[in-house]
């Protein structure tokens, strides 16, 4: 395609030779989070629940450094803007999107997992089941963030336990 073309050979030897060097760089960064993900005990118990990879692990527990400084696992959205805004007044109650406060890496890869969750992953599971419920219902985007708020709220919870996380089952505990 670029042959005979001496500029856009110029051109395209560079970008090839970029794209490599790009792809032994990631390589190395990918291999460097997975030996840090590794020898993690939280990431490992982080890593229990579907969906939750190694990235989203690591991104969460950097950002939740300190599980104790939430009373409650319902906050843990909050603290991450997954809740909805809220406008009110004497005569108006108006819910919009997500407030999108916090930390957007974390929301970033909490709505990757839950996009995960509900796409990708073909075992049966109660929180698939609720999720596909709710999709029929209310659509996929506020099923997307309704799942990303309840890892969001199983991956807080437990946390500071040390046995395996459980992902809760009883559906009507969650919104929907």
């Amino acid at each position: 395609m670029v042959r005979g073309q001496a500029t856009l050979e110029r051109i395209a030897g560079a970008m090839l030779s970029a794209r490599v060097a790009l792809k032994a760089e990631y390589e190395r960064l990918h291999k460097t989070v997975l030996a840090i993900v590794r020898d993690d005990a939280v990431c490992g118990r982080l890593m229990t629940v579907p969906s939750v990879g190694p990235l989203v692990a690591i991104t969460y527990k950097s950002a939740m450094d300190d599980p104790s400084r939430i009373a409650k696992s319902k906050a843990a959205g909050a603290l991450f803007g997954l809740t909805p805004k809220k406008y009110q007044s004497g005569e108006k109650d108006v819910t919009g999107g997500i407030t999108r406060t916090g930390d957007e890496m974390v929301r970033t890869a909490l709505y990757e997992a839950a996009n995960v969750l509900l796409s990708r992953i073909t075992r049966f599971s109660k929180l698939k089941r609720w999720g596909m419920d709710v999709a029929k219902r209310r659509g996929l985007t506020q099923l997307v963030r309704l799942a990303a708020l309840e890892c969001a709220k199983t991956t807080t919870s437990e946390l500071s336990q040390s046995a395996p996380l459980k992902v809760s089952t009883d559906v009507r505990t969650r919104q929907g």
